[in-house]
């Protein structure tokens, strides 16, 4: 198994290479990071340990668990580590004292019950951890609090969980058309339920964790990598058939902005005329705006095309009245100019009109697989391409590249602009 030996820092479990599989520390003997297998995505999980051994050759040999990566900073694990090495240096077993603390605590305060533990996850891990936690608060209240909250811990086991809260997931959006709809959610809820009872692990809320064993599979069933791109002639549709429709100016606005930039949806409609340089020709999202970890300092930085110039300068112009900082502002009620719109409407407004504009359904995240598509088609250098879309650079380029292809980016968002114009005989803002 490939292993390094090194000091356990938190910089260094996030620019581990692929192929290690363990970080022994040289500062404390047995303190060390495991790796797990790399998912469909790029990422793995890794988790903190602490290898010990009691009564010499035959005696005890144990690995004890202290948290996952993602839970626990280096620093304050190898807080944990230090101590567990001065348990065993007086001949006691850190897991059996874990396991009389954990019954003691239970007998002292009574029992725990399984709204205690998500609500000191959302409060010590998810709200700091997460830009965006409201979703991760939504599934707790909405179906796993009203299920089992009132369940004490020591009672709860996974069969609870699996029929009262993930069966009934899958099956409310479960169609004849769609049988397999609402298992994403159901596997979501799961790792997201994963994930808190892990963390109570290392709060010392739980001693194990009831889903260790319950597989993603057997819950919302497999999850089929996404496929769905748009097709140049399907380009042509959509464009020439949104005018067809009483989709807003702003949403037809934004549906051209995301198949030309590739960028997400949320970025688009989180932004302020702030973050745009006309001048330098730049659109510039904050580290808060793009996907990535809460405390991340890492932002995007778009080059803007000629066509997505004139597309921002129209929005510009129609809603100046306003006054509002966002590019593309709530329009209606009390938040009129005070809040950026809704992203969730865009999506809505597609799947809505999708027999007008007389192509398959897609989701406004497809127009980013379209933009790789027709951009690898077109002979554009992957990285290039991986730069367009923000995401990370995989291996060793991610650790020793950081030049920014900001010229090469331009000249490839250019080009993807005119094949698309091309394809509907004008230009697209004039399809507005």
């Amino acid at each position: 198994m490939p292993s390094l030996n090194l000091k356990i820092t938190d910089k260094r479990i996030l620019e581990a290479p692929p192929e290690i599989n363990r970080i022994s520390d040289t500062e404390i003997k047995g303190f060390h990071v495991r790796f797990g297998r790399i998912k469909i995505d790029g990422t793995r999980k890794s988790t903190y340990y602490f290898y010990y051994k009691l009564g010499g050759r035959a005696g005890k040999e144990a690995n004890f668990k202290i948290a996952h990566t993602d839970v626990l900073k280096s620093d304050e694990a190898r807080k944990q580590a230090k101590a567990l090495a001065g348990v065993v240096a007086l001949g006691k077993d850190p897991q059996e004292i874990k396991n009389q603390e954990y019954k003691a605590r239970l007998e002292e305060k009574g029992k725990e019950k399984v709204s205690n533990l998500i609500s000191e996850f959302v409060e010590q891990y998810i709200k700091p951890k997460r830009k965006r936690p409201d979703e991760a608060i939504r599934v707790f209240d909405k179906d796993v609090l009203p299920k089992i909250g009132n369940v004490p811990l020591d009672e709860i086991d996974s069969r609870q969980i699996v029929t009262q809260v993930l069966d009934p997931i899958k099956r409310r959006a479960q169609t004849k058309e769609k049988p397999d709809a609402g298992g994403v959610q159901a596997n979501k809820t799961l790792s997201l339920l994963k994930q808190a009872f892990d963390f109570g692990i290392s709060r010392g809320l739980v001693n194990t964790n009831p889903l260790i064993s319950i597989k993603k599979i057997n819950v919302g069933g497999e999850e089929k990598p996404k496929d769905r791109y748009l097709s140049l002639d399907e380009i042509k549709l959509l464009l020439n058939n949104l005018e067809k429709t009483d989709i807003s100016f702003q949403i037809k606005t934004v549906i051209k902005i995301l198949l030309l930039s590739g960028c997400r949806v949320g970025e688009v409609t989180l932004a302020e005329w702030s973050h745009i340089d006309f001048n330098s020709e730049v659109w510039r999202f904050p580290p808060e705006n793009v996907k990535g970890r809460k405390n991340s300092n890492k932002g995007h930085e778009l080059p803007l095309t000629k066509t997505l110039i004139n597309l921002l300068r129209i929005v510009q112009k129609r809603y100046e009245g306003l006054g509002s900082e966002f590019v593309f502002p709530c329009l209606t009620g009390a938040n009129k100019g005070q809040k950026q719109m809704d992203k969730r409407s865009v999506a809505r407004a597609i799947n809505r009109h999708s027999k007008v504009l007389e192509i398959e359904k897609f989701t406004p995240h497809d127009f980013r697989r379209t933009i790789q598509t027709h951009m690898a088609s077109m002979g554009i250098e992957l990285t290039v391409i991986e730069k367009i879309l923000n995401h990370e650079l995989q291996g060793m380029m991610r650790v020793y590249n950081k030049y920014d292809y900001m010229k090469e980016r331009k000249v490839a968002l250019s080009d993807w602009s005119n094949k698309v114009s091309s394809a509907i005989g004008g230009k697209v803002e004039q399809t507005l």
